[in-house]
């Protein structure tokens, strides 16, 4: 029996994460209260971002933004300087780059409009 779990997770592992389901079902649960602060996104006036300081548990969200060529972003996640690479969740994002930098974006598709992205500043 322990056997076939290990093989079992040995196959299902690496396919999870190469569909990115985990952070898709995360994501799911978290979706409604995504969707209730988009209401209150700032401005898609250039690139806005603003101090936003969520607290979901799960996901702290210190930083949102906008931007003018399309999406509101939600960061979770910062590296540090001199090359800050940001990370979050869009929504309706924009193919070129975020409001946290244009540098490495990159989008995956999560559910409906709704994406991960990452971008460095740089």
């Amino acid at each position: 029996m322990t056997a076939l779990v290990v093989i079992v997770a040995t196959i299902l592992t690496p396919l999870l994460l190469a569909t990115h389901s985990p952070r898709r079902v995360v994501f799911a649960n978290y979706r409604p209260q995504f969707e209730a602060l988009l209401a209150d996104a700032p401005p898609a006036s250039g690139q806005a971002v603003a101090n936003l300081n969520a607290d979901m548990s799960l996901f702290w969200v210190d930083q949102w933004g906008t931007d003018a060529r399309g999406g509101t972003y939600f960061r979770t996640l910062t590296g540090a300087a001199p090359d800050r690479r940001s990370f979050g969740f869009a929504h309706r994002p924009n193919a070129e780059g975020s409001p946290f930098g244009d540098a490495g974006y990159e989008l995956q598709h999560l559910t409906g409009d709704w994406y991960s992205f990452a971008a460095s500043d740089r």
